[in-house]
């Protein structure tokens, strides 16, 4: 089926006017469970091409190995990539990215009126945008959809808690004013995906489970957390300025084993695994019947102290530490060509754009000194201290825990490394309890703009429970330039304070700065059109603007 593309594209910069901004989407690097192997390969089936037999859309099947399970449905809470890598299949946004980072209308019906020195958005609707229900997408809808992560307090309101007033104009016109003129308002809020209010209010735990309802390309059809998750082409999907998707079926399945996921590539039990380490991207490459898709990620991941209580609310214990490890030896050994080393909580993509002091901020980072180390050690840690790490279920992040650990340890402390599932270990971190932790490895990628990473990350409003930061780094004046930065329109100020900020962080060692990802996808070679998103939870994009993914 042919549909004429009429899609209106415009410059990010110009959209956001005396805004001001960049883009600032901030999705945390989160973890699920594992899922069980496909024991049979792709291809066979019913002959229908979907290879899971019964009634199904006439296209074509596609097969996903993640390598975390999703843990929900609902873009008001979901605050993870790999939730989200599938639910931007259900939903769509009022703007969605293009191939890169520049935004284009979706359910608008085009840029917002900008006024009020950028502190009023007046964002009209398409009309014929519809749920999976039937239901049209109203400004109501979309006005849900900004208030209520700030209402319920979840973990992603901050994204939209300068708000102060929304009025719905019409039917298909929706009013909303800001506080203050958020820098990257215009490509933070604007991207989110909308749900229907009624639907969602209904039975809030069956839409976050098993009734999502949104108004993408795709429906949900089933799941079950740590094995599987089933969608299929929505066919009476609303945008006609869109081609119908050739894939009219969808199989994700989660596999946290690196070696694992490329094995199902190679013995082609799947079409596309997500995430390919270091180690394996030479065995990808030899596979014979398969590629690699890739782009740099706008992402970040890092270790972070307990700063709340114990030892490592200590500024030497956390200085000790960084010289216990080599951390630019670990990167090249583990991490490259799959990812490369970053000097600051901003990864160096944005920074670049900033125009921060990289090479400054490079020689803070401290280097490998044992006897340093335990000089600091001996002098402000208790001789039976025994430090936990604890980190999410990926290999990567605990071998860096592992890291970390052993060189405590050959410094005479016993330290060890937990790895936890995702809602153990949120709450573990979120607690502040240095019973319970000292340090903690984690991750958060997004695009474009500062705020994204900084505030996200450190603000004091963000941390304990529900929150996104586990340090409880505390001193006024650091949180103050915080606010004041996200506050302000002006880049040449703005710039300053995160510099001053960053500086903060990296002198008094609350974060150690880890890695940055490359987006990487093993693609088999009968899948065409399937390139890699810089936004890391715009992957796998089987249908947009500038693709529709193909299965021979």
């Amino acid at each position: 089926m042919s549909r004429e593309n009429k899609t209106q594209r415009f410059n990010r910069r110009g959209f956001i006017g005396a805004t001001s901004a960049a883009v600032a989407l901030g999705l945390a690097g989160c973890v699920g469970n594992g899922g069980e192997e496909d024991d049979s390969p792709l291809g066979e089936g019913n002959g229908n091409g979907n290879g899971n037999g019964g009634d199904a859309p006439e296209g074509e099947f596609l097969h996903v190995t993640q390598q975390v399970s999703p843990l929900e449905w609902d873009p008001i809470v979901i605050n993870d990539v790999y939730s989200n890598q599938i639910a931007n299949m259900m939903y769509d946004g009022l703007y969605q990215y293009d191939a890169g980072l520049e935004l284009e209308p979706k359910i608008a019906a085009s840029e917002p009126e900008v006024e009020n020195d950028g502190t009023r958005f007046i964002f009209p609707l398409r009309e014929e945008a519809m749920f999976q229900n039937g239901d049209p997408v109203t400004a109501e809808d979309v006005e849900h959809t900004f208030l209520a992560p700030v209402e319920e307090s979840t973990q992603n309101r901050a994204e939209v808690d300068m708000i102060s007033d929304t009025e719905i104009i019409d039917e298909h016109t929706l009013q909303v004013d800001l506080e203050f003129p958020f820098g990257p308002f215009a490509t933070t809020t604007v991207v989110r995906n909308v749900v229907p209010k009624d639907v969602r209010l209904d039975d809030p735990d069956a839409f976050n489970s098993n009734s999502p309802v949104g108004s993408g390309p795709f429906q949900f059809v089933d799941w079950t957390e740590g094995e599987f998750v089933e969608l299929e082409r929505w066919d009476d999907y609303w945008d006609d300025d869109l081609e119908l998707a050739n894939i009219a079926e969808i199989r994700y399945e989660p596999v946290e084993e690196d070696t694992t996921r490329v094995t199902r590539l190679e013995t082609q039990e799947t079409d596309v695994i997500m995430g390919i380490p270091a180690q394996l991207y030479e065995s990808v490459e030899g596979i014979s019947h398969a590629r690699i898709e890739e782009i740099q990620s706008i992402s970040y991941f890092y270790v972070a102290f307990n700063t709340n209580e114990g030892p490592t609310a200590t500024r030497e214990v956390r200085e000790a530490v960084e010289h216990s490890i080599d951390m630019s030896g670990f990167i090249q050994q583990q991490v490259e060509p799959a990812g490369s080393h970053v000097v600051s909580p901003v990864p160096t993509a944005i920074a670049e754009e900033w125009d921060f002091p990289l090479d400054r901020w490079a020689d803070m980072e401290l280097e490998q000194d044992l006897d340093r180390a335990q000089e600091l050690l001996d002098e402000h840690a208790p001789d039976d201290w025994q430090p936990t790490i604890i980190v999410p279920p990926d290999d990567l992040r605990e071998r860096l825990g592992e890291v970390i650990a052993s060189s405590l340890n050959d410094l005479g402390y016993d330290a060890g490394v937990q790895r936890l599932d995702w809602g153990q270990f949120t709450e573990t971190y979120q607690s502040g309890d240095s019973d319970e932790f000292q340090m903690y490895a984690l991750g958060w990628s997004g695009a474009g703009d500062p705020d994204a990473f900084i505030y996200n990350l450190f603000h004091e409003s963000v941390a304990g429970e529900g929150g996104t930061q586990g340090h409880f780094y505390d001193n006024p004046s650091f949180h103050d330039n915080i606010t004041a930065a996200r506050q302000s329109a002006d880049f040449d100020e703005r710039r300053e304070l995160y510099i001053e900020v960053i500086d903060e962080i990296l002198e008094e060692k609350i974060h150690m700065p880890a890695y940055g990802l490359m987006n990487s996808m093993g693609v088999n070679d009968r899948v065409g059109d399937l390139p890699a998103h810089p936004v890391s939870s715009e992957n796998p994009r089987v249908i947009s603007t500038y693709n529709n993914t193909t299965v021979e």
